[in-house]
């Protein structure tokens, strides 16, 4: 199956080593990871009103979205 992992965190490295984990367990059980997200910061770069404020990361998001669509 086809799978998209996201992570975030409070922190900076934005769930970085969960998001590692999952990389390599997941295709164990026969996934196929098409894309990732990772966004760091959480509290800074994410608004309930405006989703994700950071350009940049708003971007490599809809990058991952993309990647796993055409999967």
């Amino acid at each position: 199956k086809p799978m998209l992992l996201m992570a975030t965190s409070p922190g900076g490295r934005g769930g970085a080593s969960v998001l590692a984990a999952a990389e390599a367990y997941f295709p164990r059980l026969g996934a196929n990871i098409a894309a990732t997200f990772s966004l760091p910061s959480f509290n800074d770069n994410y608004s309930e009103k405006s989703g994700i404020t950071d350009p940049a990361l708003a971007s490599k998001l809809q990058e991952a979205l993309s990647a796993f669509s055409q999967s």
